[in-house]
């Protein structure tokens, strides 16, 4: 809120409204847009002499005065004293695949209205019981599987496991869920380190084996944009298609890739290099 001044001319520049700023790891999504709000000749004043204030983003929308959703980009406008300019940004991406994310710690960020019912469930497969607000652990576990096997009946592949006795040592562990092994023949393949699903070799790229979706963007809280536009991006999931395990999460942009730039490498150990 501006305060204490009525000669005062803001603008924005930046990046991060209709593509993330950032990226997950390890099958963590990416954070939220980039989302400005401005409300000029606002009624707070009247607000506080109820003792009352807006606390969140959507609560803006009880202010009368002129709303304003800039671009990341937005040409400085005069602004004066009780005129509301709020940001919200991004932050950090996520890390490990959601659905082994700790139902507590669910349960804490919906609490403080970091995250929703909604995406406590569909994301994180978290059943949060409604007035109590306490974590069903059993409806959580059987929603986590079930959510495992949708995942797994998108791909049409079989489990490759390699037998423990022929397997001659573990090279390289280069993800939170994908580790390089030596056969007993020498050859070094790449395999999830949940299930031993084998992937392909240690120096191809393994998310032309995985199951492959992309995600609606729109479809997690936050990730649409208040001003109705939609994002120019979508998400690529790639799956272990031996446990249902999300391996990494990619944006995609449909109008700036070719087929050649639509899958990109984590890692990459070219043949010369060696590993051990």
């Amino acid at each position: 809120m501006i305060y204490g001044t009525e000669k005062l001319v803001f603008g924005t520049m930046g990046v991060g409204k209709k593509v993330p700023g950032g990226h997950g790891i390890f099958g963590g999504y990416p954070p939220d847009l980039q989302q400005n709000k401005y409300v000029l000749n606002s009624n707070i004043s009247d607000m506080f002499k109820e003792s009352k204030s807006p606390t969140t983003f959507d609560e803006l929308d009880m202010l009368k005065g002129d709303v304003t959703l800039p671009p990341a980009n937005f040409y400085a406008v005069p602004v004066k004293e009780h005129d509301i300019i709020l940001f919200r940004w991004g932050a950090g991406g996520g890390y490990g695949d959601p659905l082994e994310r700790d139902p507590k710690a669910v349960l804490r960020d919906v609490k403080i209205n970091a995250n929703s019912l909604k995406t406590a469930k569909n994301i994180y497969g978290v059943i949060i019981k409604q007035p109590e607000v306490e974590i069903d652990y059993e409806a959580t576990q059987k929603l986590r599987g079930r959510l495992r096997e949708e995942r797994l009946a998108l791909g049409n592949m079989q489990k490759k496991v390699i037998p423990a006795n022929d397997i001659k040592n573990k090279v390289l562990k280069f993800h939170e869920y994908l580790e390089i092994v030596e056969k007993i023949s020498g050859e070094k393949v790449t395999v999830c380190a949940k299930c031993g699903n084998q992937f392909c070799s240690a120096t191809e790229n393994y998310k032309k084996s995985a199951i492959y979706r992309e995600h609606d963007i729109g479809e997690i809280r936050g990730k649409g944009l208040a001003s109705g536009e939609k994002p120019f991006v979508t998400y690529q999931e790639y799956i272990c298609p031996g446990c249902g395990t999300l391996l990494e999460v990619d944006v995609l942009c449909e109008e700036l890739e070719d087929e050649a730039s639509r899958v990109i490498w984590d890692a990459r150990f070219p043949p010369s290099r060696s590993l051990g």
